[in-house]
């Protein structure tokens, strides 16, 4: 994956774990704050902005998924059975991809900022 994801699986569940502190995360939600200056890149936010992203790219990827946002972390979790292990690391890998693309990444909050619910 990367160095800002991490897959975990407890007894009920499997996680995807998305660390925002990361360097080059971190870096980008300040950048994305200068793009729009409501958009600050707290948590919340930052799950609004990923939760819409994946259900523009593939709706049902949030079919059974679960959230919570921290400070420092996004974490995507599922029921644990095997289609929703792969399902989750499928979600780690598109969010990967809107990361390592920054100015893709840029242009989707552009073209669809009256749309992501910021608060």
């Amino acid at each position: 994956m990367s160095n800002y994801f991490s897959i975990v699986k407890q007894e009920d569940s499997v996680s995807g774990v998305f660390n925002i502190e990361e360097d080059k995360v971190f870096h980008i939600g300040h950048k994305i704050n200068r793009i729009n200056e409501e958009e600050y890149m707290n948590g919340y936010n930052r799950e609004e902005l990923l939760n819409y992203y994946l259900e523009e790219k593939c709706a049902n990827l949030l079919d059974e998924m679960d959230g919570d946002s921290e400070a420092s972390t996004y974490v995507a979790y599922y029921p644990l059975i095997k289609e929703k292990i792969e399902k989750s690391k499928y979600v780690m890998s598109l969010i990967t991809e809107f990361i390592e693309n920054e100015e893709t990444l840029y242009e989707f909050i552009i073209e669809n900022n009256n749309e992501i619910v910021c608060y």
